[in-house]
């Protein structure tokens, strides 16, 4: 798109966890090799020797089956067969069978309903399985912070390197002022239940983190820090409420972008 003159502005969401991914790593390298072997991408050596490193690092099976998707993404422009299939499976007939959907694991997928969650009441809404959910709000940030001599809380230099050589690896220089990333946070019914001193560690995971984002050109929003319970459907997830929430500060931020 740029490549045609197309304004782009990108907008993607992750955690002070994950970070990034390599653009080629499962599950959804395949679209990495599609756009590459058709001529889509922006050249970035930095990218192509990160991908070449990771390649290098893999176990043989790893190996035979990145070869496999590599090699149907390099035939696609000639034979369009991954394209048939798609139009094949949407409009006329599914080939694969998935234990989730059973008999109707064939039907054409335009046929079948989306499924969306409906919210429990509120008073109920974030009950289940609590201690698991609280332990994964404190491992967002108790193996990414340490305390330094005089108590206050730092990112872990490791991790610091490692979401620094991510970001590099897989965000062309050009598209950095016209990206927008959000950092999503944890709805505020689990926040609120850490103690004082994890509060603070979580405030500052998030805030270090954004901050890495923006040194590297690549405006960074911590989304649904501010938001309330009634935002959130369960621990992670929006309601249509903090939907429109999030998508006022979306729209924001892109005036801003295009409006520096």
């Amino acid at each position: 798109l740029q490549g045609r003159g197309i304004p782009v502005v990108y907008i993607t969401n992750t955690n002070p966890v994950a970070g990034t991914g390599l653009a080629a790593h499962p599950s959804y390298g395949y679209l990495y090799w599609q756009a590459l072997y058709q001529h889509r991408l922006t050249a970035y050596p930095v990218r192509a020797e990160a991908v070449r490193r990771w390649q290098d690092s893999l176990p043989a099976k790893e190996v035979e089956s990145l070869t496999e998707e590599r090699l149907g993404s390099r035939l696609e422009p000639w034979t369009r067969h991954q394209s048939l299939w798609h139009h094949v499976g949407y409009r006329h007939l599914f080939t694969v069978w998935n234990f989730v959907l059973l008999r109707d694991s064939f039907i054409p997928r335009d046929r079948l309903p989306d499924n969306e969650p409906v919210a429990p009441p509120l008073e109920n809404r974030f009950q289940n399985y609590l201690a698991e959910e609280m332990a994964l709000v404190r491992g967002y940030t108790e193996a990414l912070m340490v305390s330094d001599p005089a108590g206050h809380w730092q990112l872990e230099e490791g991790h610091r390197q490692r979401l620094a050589g991510s970001i590099e690896d897989s965000f062309v220089p050009a598209l950095r002022p016209h990206t927008l990333m959000l950092l999503n946070q944890n709805a505020p019914y689990y926040r609120e239940r850490l103690s004082p001193a994890e509060r603070e560690r979580d405030e500052r995971v998030y805030a270090a983190c954004a901050q890495l984002w923006r040194d590297h050109g690549i405006a960074c929003v911590i989304a649904g820090a501010d938001f309330s319970p009634i935002d959130f459907i369960d621990r992670a997830h929006l309601s249509s409420a903090g939907g429109q929430k999030l998508a006022a500060l979306v729209a924001e931020k892109i005036r801003q972008l295009n409006h520096p």
